[in-house]
């Protein structure tokens, strides 16, 4: 297989330029490759990779993270090869037939890294150590410590301690808002692994965040994505309507 894979990438760099580009427009009809094994073969940020293709379903997508000047991608089988430039954003779509019978519509996403940071972010904090809290993982965590499962769960909030009775004596006087009667009425009605499975989304999630100076939210921070974002979305609203309170 190292054999066949050094062959093929050497073919590849002298086939580059007749290679099909892959399209973008989701209407222009999609680049067709043929193999008559049920997996093919991809390049992409310089690494090697094997794409099973799942027959028994008619549509497979990849999600893979790219620089934020995109990377070269070349995908071929033992028939057919394809070149391209992912992108950041890139949703690109092509289809294989697998032994002249079996039709994948195939489905690649460009993702920006999990986290990045700016050339000035890196030179500031170049040789520094810092322990910061952004604020508004910050508002995630006071808006659980006062919901009714917060006020009494001491593995869930830490109860003991001088700044959570500030919290408390503070922000108690909110305990009526939307917000937090929204998420009341999920934590008193679901189980313990519920209860921390929100606790773990709103908290790890809310770091993906930044808030202005307005107290408007943006989602527009170093890190794209961390806990479960499809349930976040549920709470999205009324986590930035307490942020207004």
């Amino acid at each position: 297989m190292k054999f066949f894979l050094l062959v093929s990438a050497a073919i590849l760099n002298m086939m580059l330029v007749s290679c099909q580009p892959l399209q973008r427009d989701p209407s222009v009809k999609r680049p067709v490759i043929h193999s008559a094994s049920p997996y093919i073969f991809f390049s992409l940020n310089a690494k090697w990779n094997i794409w099973d293709l799942p027959l028994s379903k008619s549509k497979d997508t990849l999600k893979r993270t790219v620089p934020e000047n995109g990377s070269n991608l070349l995908i071929f089988t033992e028939k057919d090869t394809l070149a391209f430039k992912l992108n950041v954003n890139d949703t690109l779509r092509f289809s294989t037939v697998v032994n002249q019978k079996d039709t994948i519509k195939n489905v690649i996403i460009g993702l920006r890294k999990n986290a990045s940071f700016s050339e000035e972010y890196k030179t500031r904090n170049k040789d520094r150590i810092s322990v910061e809290i952004p604020n508004v993982s910050e508002l995630a965590n006071i808006m659980i410590a006062i919901t009714d499962v917060g006020l009494r769960d001491s593995n869930m909030i830490n109860l003991n301690n001088t700044y959570h009775a500030d919290v408390v004596n503070w922000f108690l006087k909110f305990k009526k808002e939307p917000a937090i009667r929204f998420l009341d009425s999920i934590m008193n009605n679901t189980s313990n692994a519920g209860k921390y499975e929100l606790y773990y989304t709103m908290k790890m999630y809310s770091t993906c965040y930044n808030m202005d100076t307005e107290g408007i939210f943006h989602r527009d921070s170093s890190i794209l994505q961390m806990g479960y974002p499809k349930f976040f979305t549920a709470y999205d609203t009324h986590f930035a309507s307490f942020q207004r309170v």
